[in-house]
């Protein structure tokens, strides 16, 4: 089966978001689950979660691998394959995160459950899913500040190309920037945004119904953005107005 038939299926059963998430969950509630269960073994009276810990860790290192692979599907279906530097982080701290694992899986057989070696080494796979979180939550999120208060229209009610860019800056530049090439598309600016994608312009002035940008946000065209959230019907409102009205510039 190949990746667009994979998701064109969960398409079918009503199912349109990633699928990493759902793997990333059960890999860090076992990775925080070892070293909880790690801890209270330090005192003789619970000592018997040691072995917990093991089991927890354990199915952490094999639950690590279909986390990458359904990572990379991912990265492939929404993202394009395109190697950014969050990605290309993410990777890394994943593979680093399998080799963790698998070295406190086998400590415990070497050494005895409670070793201040064998602690250490679940510590530091529990470091390594804050950073995978940071990251996630970058991609996902980016950086950006909350949003200021939100503009009125103008009396006329036409929107201006600024309330937009505001919400380009909110929901979507996380991903969609220079240096961030997930399908050659920058929305950081009104020239960027006009010129679209590499499969084309996603505004076509005066017609929303024939405009990318439109049927990604409402869902029209898969998968629907941003990414993993979604605009409030007033921004989703604003942009239809904004591309009806010519999609002009400031």
């Amino acid at each position: 089966m190949s990746i667009v038939s994979f998701y064109g299926f969960l398409a079918s059963l009503g199912y349109t978001h990633p699928v990493h998430p759902i793997a990333v969950h059960i890999t860090i509630g076992l990775v925080v689950a070892a070293l909880v269960f790690a801890l209270l073994a330090l005192s003789p009276r619970f000592e018997k979660y040691a072995v917990t810990a093991r089991h927890c860790v354990t199915l952490g290192f094999i639950m690590v691998f279909p986390t990458i692979l359904l990572g990379l599907m991912d990265w492939m279906h929404y993202y394009g394959g395109v190697w950014t530097s969050t990605f290309r982080i993410k990777l890394w701290f994943g593979v680093g995160l399998a080799v963790l694992l698998g070295i406190a899986a086998i400590l415990p057989a070497k050494l005895t459950y409670r070793s201040p070696v064998v602690l250490s080494s679940y510590l530091a796979a529990f470091l390594v899913v804050v950073v995978l979180g940071y990251y996630g939550g970058e991609l996902v999120h980016g950086s950006a500040a909350p949003a200021a208060e939100e503009e009125e229209d103008d009396d006329d009610g036409r929107v201006s190309y600024a309330q937009i860019d505001r919400i380009m800056q909110d929901a979507c530049v996380a991903c969609h920037r220079p240096g961030n090439d997930i399908w050659d598309l920058d929305l950081t600016s009104y020239e960027a945004l006009m010129e679209g994608s590499k499969n084309g312009p996603i505004v076509v002035p005066g017609e929303p119904g024939e405009s990318e940008l439109v049927k990604r946000i409402d869902g029209t065209t898969e998968p629907q953005m941003p990414l993993g959230g979604s605009l409030s019907e007033r921004d989703k409102d604003r942009i239809i107005r904004w591309v009806e009205q010519g999609a002009e510039g400031d």
